[in-house]
């Protein structure tokens, strides 16, 4: 859904580092900087990932089980 209305949207989207990507694709919670609060689209680059909810300086992983990335040592 997110590839989807992510290129229409102007607001609420979060852009990531290519490090914290590869930790939202295996399913992991991010630190945020900023006390953001709400629903954020979560983009790297041009790619758009899935979103997630922002609060408490974290933002939370919603993307699905069965779509998640392993990552290998």
């Amino acid at each position: 859904g997110s590839q989807i209305v992510g290129p229409f949207c102007t607001k609420n989207i979060l852009d990531i580092s290519e490090d914290d990507m590869l930790f939202w694709m295996a399913g992991d919670h991010l630190d945020i900087e900023n006390e953001l609060h709400g629903i954020y689209i979560i983009k790297n680059n041009d790619d758009f990932l899935g979103c997630g909810k922002a609060s408490g300086g974290r933002l939370y992983n919603f993307v699905p089980k069965p779509r998640r990335v392993k990552l290998s040592d």
